[in-house]
């Protein structure tokens, strides 16, 4: 009886995908403290995706960053302790939500940090062309698109 490759896993696109980001993770982990010791890396995601989406509520937040609305909540809190976030009370479809912004401070730590952060990163990207990595990208958004309507996330 002949064995599909596809129906080992560990030949799979998904097993390929696992690895990558068990890569990325280890070397966020590794070098993110080196270029960044006022921020944890779960704060950086955070702060970074307020400043390209001003005004966002918590709930919004939490299912871009894929974290529960407590632990999107604990980010905020210690985000706005350490003055790079400012929260708000807003209305969205007439419901009462809590809106950031991120502070001058805060768009100045996410610079320098992706600065700092992006000359790692980019050791592993030099060595792929950028149509590669074009094309990459747009591959992993398609598979995520497909998931997202397939994964159940409790926010």
């Amino acid at each position: 009886m002949t064995e599909h490759i596809e129906s080992r896993f560990t030949e799979s696109v998904y097993y390929d995908l696992q690895k990558t980001a068990q890569y990325t993770k280890l070397m966020w982990k590794q070098h993110f403290k080196k270029v960044c010791s006022e921020l944890k890396g779960a704060e950086f995601g955070a702060l970074n995706i307020l400043m390209l989406n001003p005004g966002i509520c918590q709930r919004d937040l939490a299912k871009i960053i894929l974290k529960d609305r407590a632990g999107t909540g604990r980010i905020l809190d210690l985000l706005e302790a350490k003055g790079y976030i400012t929260r708000k009370a807003d209305t969205k479809n007439n419901r009462l939500v809590r809106t950031m912004e991120i502070t001058e401070a805060g768009i100045k730590v996410v610079e320098e940090t992706s600065k700092k952060i992006f000359e790692v990163l980019g050791i592993a990207a030099d060595n792929i062309p950028q149509e590669e990595i074009d094309n990459i990208r747009a591959s992993l958004k398609k598979l995520r698109d497909i998931m997202s309507k397939i994964v159940e996330i409790q926010i």
